[in-house]
């Protein structure tokens, strides 16, 4: 299955739970949280389907493998974090 964030295209293996995960990406985000960026999206196949190593640095959250964790996380550029 194939979902499109703000013109990258990525690839989730087929699942129900990876249906949620389109579903937030497609419908979502851009009615509540449009400014954000994709930072984090792991797919119940390959964990780091996508991932910024640099925002996620500066908020130390470390991502390890084999561990759970979200399987999407959004930065939201457009709010001041302190």
């Amino acid at each position: 299955m194939t979902v499109t964030f703000k013109d990258e295209e990525f690839h989730l293996s087929r699942s129900p739970h990876n249906k949620l995960q389109k579903y937030i990406l497609d419908d979502f985000v851009p009615r509540f949280v449009p400014g954000s960026k994709l930072i984090y999206l792991g797919d119940t196949k390959k964990r780091e389907l996508k991932k910024d190593d640099e925002i996620l640095s500066n908020f130390n959250i470390k991502v390890l493998e084999n561990y759970m964790m979200q399987d999407i996380i959004l930065f939201d550029e457009t709010k001041e974090h302190k």
